[in-house]
């Protein structure tokens, strides 16, 4: 709604619900074009329950008409299949001498997202205990041997811990307390954002790698390891895609687009 709010607000000067207009949502959708169907579809959907609940409340006549329900949007957006980086080559970025070889070696062994190395305190990571929690996403799950992650939208998460990685993640929090904070990372995003863009950029340059501060490679190749190890262990391949996806990286288990993107580059 804020996307929405924003647009109306800089393209047509917006002030009032009841000055919104279909062809306003079709100009918004337009807007969005490079974003695959799936995406464009979430934004209708938002778009319906915003001018339903602006019906409900203000007593207006709906701006989600069947002109735009029904409005295409040429699907102009293609997947980045390709890996920057070999296996091989993220396992030397990994072990390369850094002062944010910790925060590095935490987004390539359980997935997270840089700004979530944020919010990481000590008690967030659970290597003995079953505890059970309930998501909205997953419902309720056994947070043994996980990270509980606070996603994009506030969302609260619990990103399982492989076998292989569970003892750097026990050295990582010893001898610390309960609700430290594990990375020294500043609360605002951007700029955190932009410390491990430029130190990545600075280690791949110390490498003779192409230089990039793409670290969702790291979640590349973590998924790509996560589906491999289940599989192993017997899971059908099909499910463990489902599974990585959903609780390692906290989409939605269905989402062919995302199994492009990190499981099959």
């Amino acid at each position: 709604s804020k996307t929405f709010t924003k647009f109306l607000k800089e393209t047509y000067n917006v002030k009032m619900v009841r000055d919104i207009k279909p062809e306003m949502c079709i100009a918004f959708l337009d807007s969005k074009k490079g974003c695959s169907t799936k995406t464009i579809s979430a934004y209708k959907n938002a778009l319906e329950k915003i001018s339903i609940a602006c019906e409900k409340k203000f007593h207006i006549q709906g701006f989600y008409t069947e002109d735009v329900k029904t409005h295409k949007v040429a699907d102009t957006y293609k997947t980045n299949s390709s890996r920057l980086y070999t296996n091989e080559q993220i396992e030397k970025i990994c072990n390369f001498p850094s002062s944010r070889q910790a925060e590095i070696k935490t987004m390539i062994f359980s997935g997270v997202r840089v700004f979530e190395l944020i919010g990481i305190k000590t008690e967030d990571v659970n290597l003995d205990k079953h505890i059970f929690e309930t998501t909205i996403k997953d419902n309720k799950i056994d947070t043994y041997s996980t990270i509980k992650i606070i996603g994009k939208g506030g969302k609260v998460s619990y990103r399982p811990i492989l076998p292989q990685y569970r003892a750097f993640f026990r050295e990582l929090i010893k001898d610390k307390q309960p609700q430290e904070k594990l990375f020294d990372l500043p609360k605002n995003t951007k700029q955190t954002r932009l410390i491990m863009s430029n130190e990545l950029r600075r280690i791949t340059k110390e490498l003779g790698l192409a230089e990039s501060g793409k670290n969702h490679e790291f979640r590349k190749y973590h998924s790509q390891i996560a589906v491999e190890y289940y599989v192993s262990k017997g899971w059908d391949r099909e499910q463990a895609e489902k599974y990585v996806i959903q609780r390692h990286l906290s989409h939605s288990g269905e989402r062919q687009d995302l199994k492009n993107i990190y499981l099959y580059s």
